[in-house]
Formats: C-alpha cells, structure tokens, sequence
C-alpha cells in the first residue's frame, strides 16, 4: 500500500512541478530590464527612406518594385535600396548631377541611377542590359 501511496506522490509532484515549469517558460523571453542612465545615448531611428542617426536630409522613392532613398549624413550621401519582393537593401556611395537631377551608385559590375528628371530607376546589370523601374511615388523626409 504505501508504495502505491509513493508512486501518486510522486507523479502529482511531477505533474506539478513540470505545470510550474510551463508558467515560468514565457517570463524567459521577457527583455531584460535595465537600470535608467543619466548618459546619453544614440537612438536609431530609421526615417521613411531608411536613413538612420547622422541624417540632415533626405528622401526616398517608391517604384514598383524597390523604395530607394538618398541619405546625406555626415559621412557622405548614400544610396539605399531595398526590395519589395524580399526586402533585401543596398547600401552604397551615391553621387548626384545637378545639372542632370541624376542620382548615380555603382557596386561593383552594377550602376543604379535615379533619374528624377525621367522619373526612374534604371539599373545597368553586369550585362549590358539595363532594368527600367517608373518611380510611382516620392516620399520627403
């Protein structure tokens, strides 16, 4: 009889214990606190066309397949495209033609141009070939 007695002992105390184990689970994934700091801190903050801290202009635009921005931070302008398929971004030196109104990067065998005159991103592939995307929308930031 009282090994009976032991062995339901035993299984309600691990039903409890592993009950108790479930509850603490989700506190685990809970960020962790920090103590407030008297320091400054940079703060991250990504504008419309994905230009993050150092940014004193910019804008972005949107075709139908990329939305493209112009930085100019402190460490030079620069040329962010991302995907809407995949999300996938580019960041590089850009250059830019006043008397054209022409935004020019190139990476590697690759030459994005964003010409707002024409209103459109034309990208020159390794190739030869050139992809021609309408800007459908200009977002100022």
């Amino acid at each position: 009889m009282k090994s009976n007695y032991n062995r339901q002992y035993m299984l309600k105390l691990g039903l409890f214990s592993a009950g108790a184990l479930l509850c603490l689970i989700p506190l685990l994934s809970l960020p962790t606190v920090v103590s407030a700091s008297t320091r400054p801190q940079t703060v991250q903050i990504a504008a419309l066309n994905d230009c993050v801290n150092d940014i004193s202009e910019g804008f972005s635009v949107e075709t139908r397949n990329y939305y493209v921005g112009i930085c100019y931070t402190n460490k030079g302008s620069f040329y962010v495209g991302r995907t809407k398929k995949s999300g996938d971004r580019l960041v590089i030196p850009v250059s830019y033609n006043k008397a054209k109104n022409v935004y020019l990067a190139k990476n590697g065998e690759y030459t994005y141009t964003l010409d707002l005159n024409k209103n459109q991103l034309v990208i020159k592939l390794p190739n030869g070939n050139l992809y021609t995307d309408k800007v459908i929308r200009v977002i100022d930031s």
